[in-house]
């Protein structure tokens, strides 16, 4: 009966996460039932999945409104991160509350002056973000962290190529955040489409996969 998967689907994601990782397991599902058609919204706003008609939205936080039906995929690591050029003009943080003194950027669908919560152990120490810059967006922030532009906290999905390749480094590596997951949302309706199934079906056995396989080994600074 997969060949018999036909109509639309409208899809919200993150931007960043959508045009980093959406595009090949897209492809993937779309060459199975080639009678389905996919409209893909990326942005990183929320989107209000009952009254814009959307039948699947992917999600990065830690909590989510339970007005909806959310499959959680996986956790999203996260890193505090910054260029070797930075840290040497400016000396690296070796606590949360050095970060004090340091320019972060912000990054996030919040308000700029969140607090950054840490804990190491029985340890816990809250930072609250004073920098030059705030942006909702999370790959503007990879050419400006590599020019020196400061620290921020960002997913390893957005930073992974920038950390590979040396141009970024994991400082704090030690201490833990709050853990951000991966969710699949759906409107509250008692009918979904086999197609609408089936795309979420993909969507968690696949994601789940990628968001495992994309563990680094911790390189702290």
């Amino acid at each position: 009966d997969r060949v018999d998967l036909a109509g639309p689907i409208r899809l919200a994601a993150p931007m960043s996460f959508g045009i980093k990782v959406l595009g090949g397991v897209l492809a993937a599902f779309l060459e199975m039932h080639p009678a389905v058609e996919i409209d893909v919204m990326l942005s990183d706003a929320r989107h209000d999945l009952v009254a814009e008609g959307i039948d699947l939205g992917l999600r990065i936080a830690s909590m989510e409104d339970s007005s909806l039906l959310a499959r959680t995929i996986a956790p999203v690591a996260a890193s505090v991160i910054a260029s070797p050029a930075y840290l040497e003009q400016r000396g690296t943080p070796r606590h949360p509350l050095d970060l004090g003194s340091h320019r972060l950027i912000g990054y996030g669908h919040r308000e700029r002056t969140l607090p950054l919560r840490f804990h190491r152990g029985g340890e816990e120490a809250t930072v609250i973000p004073t920098g030059p810059l705030f942006t909702n967006n999370g790959d503007i922030m990879i050419p400006l962290l590599i020019a020196g532009g400061g620290i921020a906290v960002l997913p390893d999905f957005i930073a992974e190529d920038a950390l590979m390749s040396g141009a970024l480094v994991r400082i704090l590596a030690d201490w833990s955040m709050p853990q951000a997951y991966l969710h699949l949302l759906s409107p509250p309706s008692r009918l979904r489409p086999a197609r609408v199934r089936a795309l979420s079906d993909h969507l968690v056995e696949t994601l789940k996969r990628s968001c495992i396989g994309r563990d680094s080994p911790d390189s702290a600074g």
